[in-house]
């Protein structure tokens, strides 16, 4: 990981989503929270609703489709999925002006959708040099909901730093009393959704064994 990171010709770095996610209760105090890091100035900070819509293809089974539409984000995303979520691939693709729904799902369709799934977020960001610190609440259209900090280390950042994504993740954890909690390994996706993908679940087994 650490030549990956530190090759900025790499296409593989460029496209990698590093991060921990961790499920926290109804209550939590997101404000809090987010003081740990009172400290340090934040880049960006920004509350936005966003609605995410999933895809999954049929010939594409350890990958979705998402169409993201917020008041600052419009973009089309390939991630990877399945297996621990420490580490995927993310390839983004911003789109123009205007909800492109309809182009969206024309498009997915194409490609041979077999499912798609709404989920809103109410998201909180802070953006620091070398983390992305995030608090949202998740829900699907059934009203299943979850709540969620994240910690992503920019790797961005991380190409002209000695630094590498273990170590920040670990120090904006241990600022906010995260370190050693255990971390969720699971998708959104496969929080919100678990019945549509149980079927890709258990070939995934199937090849892991």
């Amino acid at each position: 990981m650490r030549d990956l990171i530190h090759d900025p010709g790499n296409i593989v770095a460029k496209f990698l989503e590093i991060e921990h996610k961790f499920l926290v209760d109804n209550d939590f105090d997101v404000n809090a929270f987010f003081s740990s890091f009172n400290g340090i100035e934040p880049e960006v900070a920004l509350s936005v609703s966003s609605r995410d819509v999933y895809y999954l293809l049929t010939d594409l089974d350890n990958h979705v489709l998402r169409y993201r539409f917020d008041e600052g984000i419009q973009e089309l995303t390939l991630k990877s999925l399945g297996g621990d979520t420490e580490v995927r691939k993310e390839i983004n693709l911003a789109l123009g002006d205007g909800d492109q729904l309809q182009a969206v799902e024309a498009f997915a369709k194409t490609l041979g959708a077999r499912w798609h799934g709404v989920i809103k977020k109410e998201v909180q960001v802070r953006t620091y040099k070398l983390c992305e610190v995030v608090y949202y609440t998740a829900t699907n259209i059934e009203g299943r909901r979850v709540c969620c900090v994240e910690f992503e280390a920019r790797t961005s950042a991380m190409q002209t730093s000695e630094i590498q994504a273990p170590e920040i993740l670990q120090r904006f954890e241990e600022m906010a009393g995260f370190s050693g909690k255990m971390r969720e390994k699971r998708s959104l996706l496969e929080l919100l959704y678990p019945e549509a993908i149980n079927d890709i679940g258990s070939r995934w087994s199937t090849t892991a064994a």
